[in-house]
Order: C-alpha cells, then structure tokens, then sequence
C-alpha cells in the first residue's frame, strides 16, 4: 500500500501511467478475500486502474511441483505480474520488498548454504526479457513503512501467516533475526539489521561485476533452435571458477528459465568441461550434459541424438578387395603382401587409412561398432591398454558419433586391431619385418 501511494503521487508528478496489480492466493479464506476487498477500495478511490486474478489452488500445484506453498504462491505471483505486465504493454513491474526483506533473506540463504549469487539477495533493479523489475523500497525498513502508513492515514492488512513459524522464512523473521539482534546487543553489537543489510548491498556490487565478466564468456556459447547449448571447452576451460559457474546457469536458464540446478550440477559440469570427468549427467528438468569432442553439450535428449549402432560385418580373405558401408562411413578393405616400404609406421600419411599386419592364422576379421568396456593397446604406448570411451574424447569424436565408430576387431577372440577413423592401429597388429600379408583399410565418410 505504501508503494502503491508513492508511485501514484510520482505518476502525477512525472506523468508515467500506473497500473495496479492484485493476486488473491486464496490461502487465508476470508481474510484473502478481505485483503482483495481493500486493495479494489483503495485503487477505485484514486482512480488506479486494478488487474485481480485468484490463484489455482496453490496447495495440490505445490504437492505436485514438491514446492513449498511459499515458493508455489511466489511462482504464481512473478507469472502473474508478467502476463499482466505484456496484457498492459507495461516495462516496468515495482516490488515492495523492504530492507528488512534484505535481511531475512541474507541470512536464510546462509543457513541454506548459499553462494554469493544467492547471498547478495534482491537487487533494486533487474531485468527479465523485456521487463525490469524495481524494487524502489529495499532502503526502508518495515518499522519506517509503517510509520509512513499510519502518519498519511493510509488503510493496510496484516497478513497473519507473516507473523507464523511454519515457514523458514517466518522462522528466520520471527524467532531467528530477533534472537540474533538480542544476542549482538548483549555483546556490544547494534544495528544488526542494518549491517546485514549493507552486506548484502557489497555482495550485490560484488555479483554485478561478476555478472559482467560471465557476459563475455556468454557470448561464446553456441544456442541453438531445440533448446540446447555447446560450450567450447578449450575457449572457457581456463575460466575461473566463479565466471564459468554463471556463465553455465545463465546458458541454462536461456534455454528454459524455469530451471535452477542444484550447486552440484553446476560443479560436475564445470568438472566436464576442466576434464576431471567424463561421464554425463542428468540435470532436473529432463536436461543432460555430456561431452562432445572440444565441446561440452546441454541438450534434451530424443532419438534423433544418437545414431543407431549398424550390424557387425564380417571380412574373410577370400572376400577381399571388399566395400561397405558402416553408419555415416565407407571402407575398403584390401590384402596384400607385406613390403618393407610399409612397416615402418603402420599408419597411412592421410590419417583415412591404416595398414595391419594380417597374420595366417586370423581366418577372418569382423567390423563392429564399440561396446562396454572396450579397450586396445594402441601403437606407440608400450602395450599399455586404455579405454575407447578415454581414445574418443582424447580425439574429441562427437558423443553421437561414438555408436558408430567402425572397429576392426579379430573375430576369433575379438581383440581389436585398429580403429582406421581415428588412424589407430593395436600394438598386435603391428606390421613388422616378419609380417607376410598387409590388410589395407580406407575410410572416408558418407553421410553426417
């Protein structure tokens, strides 16, 4: 009431047109309808033009959503003042959150373990798509609006369930800031309210210049039309911690502003994208990150993401020179004599090709696509085996891509002997003076 006085004397004094707003929650009975009543009375009596709308019911949303009611009506609320704000082709929404506000919410956010971000609170203004919100009172205290109320007469309502204990934000106004105020006083310590309110306003500053930095690394952030983002892991990986945390939510929350994903989303993926882990993960909201060669992708997944695994082909020499295609790939298979020309190295000069040594006793080789717990002992790493999940990121092969990767493995014992994609060739296969034959292997691709 004490905002909407202010800004209607402003109005007329600076010519703005105003409008008034009113969601009845309708979780007091006849004391929400009474508060609806009051607020109709006194905009009609100043000629402010008034929105009222009741909200859905606000218990079974938030058992549904596993909200709390507090955080169900505050959602109903900002969707509310939105719609109305693009009904009205309004840019402005003013809040009446108080100094007070400030306090209590600092100091909830501390015991919910919060980060800077979290801790700096409201701000005075922020901007969402094409509304700014304002918050024109947070320099007020609770005590200094009442007085304002009472000294120009003005009518108000206290809302009972402000004075309860049975949300955290009432425990922490009711029983924890007083008690804390109490305590501090005993011990020397005054204005206690007014020190977590300056707090704040530093940390405020503090995120403000923060929030810039994170715009620049924003920027470099690939969005695409189906809800999704790439990050380039090479460009943002040396990002200090703080820029890149908020340069990953903001990325989130441009693609579906509903989302806030818990502190430990934020850090596996900040560990995705620094390369001290490689598994995906789920983010709630049906969301997954996970890696993609140089590149670390959001997406929804669907069918459309993956491409289907082809069926195994087997290779016998009787078959050869052979052609297939394999997924989005080609390859020729070829077997010919040894040479010496040709074992030095094992690996052609495109990088399309690779030679093996194709010793008598294979009868035949077989082409699959990768499966769990794949490993092979690449030439060049002294028989040291490594995982094909750690070959394809360390070749930054795209997460789709992996499915379909064509390897030539011995289809006796199933040992791989090369992955010709990727120009590797197995330490067993390696051609050597004693090798007889040579199975040649070209791959180019064909589709994706």
């Amino acid at each position: 009431m004490t905002l909407c006085d202010l800004l209607d004397r402003l109005s007329r004094e600076l010519g703005f047109h105003l409008f008034a707003a009113h969601l009845n929650h309708g979780l007091r009975g006849a004391e929400s309808d009474a508060d609806e009543r009051s607020v109709r009375e006194f905009c009609a009596g100043r000629g402010i033009p008034l929105e009222v709308t009741s909200a859905p019911d606000l218990q079974s949303q938030a058992q549904t959503r596993t909200l709390s009611i507090e955080m169900a009506a505050r959602e109903e609320r900002f969707a509310f003042l939105s719609r109305t704000a693009q009904k009205l082709s309004c840019k402005v929404i003013a809040l009446g959150h108080t100094a007070d506000d400030l306090a209590e919410t600092l100091l909830l956010r501390l015991l919910r373990g919060s980060g800077g971000r979290g801790l700096a609170g409201l701000r005075p203004v922020r901007t969402f798509g094409e509304v700014v919100f304002l918050r024109p009172l947070l320099g007020f205290h609770r005590r200094e609006i009442m007085a304002y109320l009472e000294s120009n007469g003005l009518p108000y309502r206290i809302d009972a369930t402000n004075l309860s204990l049975d949300t955290d934000r009432g425990r922490v106004r009711n029983a924890i800031l007083p008690e804390l105020e109490r305590l501090a006083e005993e011990h020397g310590w005054r204005n206690v309210r007014e020190s977590l309110v300056r707090s704040t306003e530093l940390l405020s500053e503090d995120e403000e210049f923060l929030d810039e930095m994170a715009a620049a690394g924003l920027s470099s952030v690939e969005f695409d039309a189906q809800d999704s983002f790439r990050l380039d892991r090479e460009l943002l990986g040396t990002c200090p911690p703080p820029i890149l945390a908020r340069v990953i939510l903001e990325a989130i929350i441009r693609i579906d502003p509903d989302l806030r994903p818990e502190r430990e989303h934020i850090r596996h993926i900040e560990d995705m994208v620094a390369g001290r882990r490689t598994e995906a993960i789920d983010i709630p909201g049906g969301l997954r990150a996970e890696l993609d060669g140089r590149y670390l992708t959001v997406r929804r997944p669907g069918k459309e993401e993956t491409l289907i695994p082809p069926d195994p082909v087997d290779i016998r020499p009787d078959d050869l020179p052979m052609e297939f295609e394999f997924g989005p790939f080609r390859l020729f298979f070829s077997l010919y004599d040894a040479s010496e020309e040709r074992t030095q190295t094992g690996v052609g000069p495109s990088h399309d090709s690779v030679s093996i040594a194709a010793p008598v006793e294979i009868r035949a080789v077989r082409v699959r696509a990768p499966e769990p717990g794949d490993k092979m002992a690449p030439l060049g790493m002294d028989g040291h085996t490594k995982k094909l999940s750690d070959i394809f990121i360390d070749k930054k092969v795209p997460q789709r891509e992996r499915y379909v990767q064509p390897i030539v493995v011995d289809a006796s014992n199933g040992n791989i002997l090369a992955i010709p994609a990727l120009g590797l060739v197995s330490e067993q296969s390696r051609i050597s003076s004693n090798s007889m034959r040579r199975l040649d292997i070209v791959v180019c691709r064909v589709t994706g």
